[in-house]
């Protein structure tokens, strides 16, 4: 009898436990499901393609999130995805507000129609690492006025828990904090490194330490130069910086200035220039995506160039790179760093 107790508390604590218990989401990094009806989608595509996805040249151009459209009827099929759009006109009786209406709460559908939730958003609705948007407008205009205004917002809601999963997908079971230290007690910063990841050349006399992984080829580099006086830092500067360690470090390696973009950000807790593009080799037929960061540290007096580019013909190679710019975002520089590893 108390055996049999036992195994009934014992199933029924298993049976709680399963019931608070979500997998993980599933899917490609930049998938992202969009569900509509037809006729809404006809009207909206091309405003969600412009927010969500914008293309960036890789060289071949690639959405930065690669979209999915899918009807409400399939949905079920779908609700594991890790990113997804609900998007609906509010035109009565069509099948998104149908759908609207089964899945949600008669409160929050009547603020949607009244025009005063245009956009809610929730986290592992179904799965965990999950981001779920729902945007609702009462004509195309409207939606477009929404996206206009509120896009690097909307798109930014995805993008943080992208680089959520990939800090966990990079470092979630194991770094190399030997390296990390060794980094900081040498040269006064230090950047988190992936397990995967070995040097390729590291020259003290040159103020330059170079990283990378194949399969495909990714490299990651640190370049820093000593200013005792203040840099005013510009993307002129940024792009200077890059031009040498191409020239000087990779090897005749150049800058395509056609697709070049820059951006004034922040790195390590200060200003910093963020240049984007497309890098070449002189000679051979070798090119690719990169991304660096220019900034100064004043307690160091030095002038920092960071840079990260991919290598992989015939691959997708934006997750990759913007993967490697998850992995810039860890670098810090200062003394005593050793200290905090």
């Amino acid at each position: 009898m108390r055996r049999f107790i036992l195994l009934s508390v014992i199933f029924g604590m298993v049976v709680v436990i399963s019931c608070d218990f979500q997998r993980d989401a599933i899917g490609e990094p930049d998938a992202m499901i969009v569900i509509a009806d037809s006729v809404d989608w006809e009207q909206t595509q091309s405003l969600i393609q412009e927010t969500f996805a914008p293309e960036v040249p890789t060289p071949r151009p690639e959405p930065w999130y690669d979209i999915q459209y899918v009807t409400p009827d399939k949905f079920t099929n779908f609700m594991i995805y890790r990113n997804i759009i609900i998007l609906s006109l509010l035109r009565e009786g069509s099948p998104s507000m149908r759908f609207i209406n089964r899945r949600f709460s008669s409160s929050l559908v009547e603020k949607m129609q009244a025009g005063n939730l245009p956009v809610a958003k929730k986290e592992d609705p179904w799965r965990d690492n999950q981001m779920l948007l729902i945007l609702t407008a009462t004509s195309r205009e409207q939606l477009a006025t929404v996206l206009q205004e509120r896009s690097e917002e909307l798109r930014g809601y995805f993008d943080e828990m992208f680089i959520q999963r990939q800090r966990e997908y990079l470092y979630g079971r194991y770094e190399q904090k030997g390296m990390q230290r060794r980094l900081a007690s040498t040269y006064d910063w230090t950047i988190r490194v992936p397990r995967d990841w070995i040097i390729i050349h590291e020259r003290p006399e040159e103020n330059f330490f170079w990283l990378g992984r194949h399969l495909p080829i990714r490299w990651m580099s640190v370049y820093w130069e000593e200013f005792s006086n203040p840099v005013v830092l510009d993307s002129a500067l940024a792009v200077d910086l890059r031009r040498t360690v191409g020239r000087e470090q990779y090897g005749d390696v150049r800058v395509n200035t056609e697709y070049l973009e820059a951006a004034v950000t922040t790195l390590n807790g200060r200003r910093a220039i963020k240049i984007r593009g497309l890098w070449e080799h002189r000679e051979e037929a070798k090119g690719g995506p990169f991304i660096g960061y220019a900034y100064y540290d004043p307690e160091m007096e030095r002038l920092y160039y960071l840079d990260a580019q991919v290598f992989a013909p015939d691959m997708k190679k934006l997750v990759f790179l913007r993967r490697l710019d998850v992995i810039l975002s860890t670098f810090r520089s200062g003394p005593g760093l050793e200290d905090t590893i």
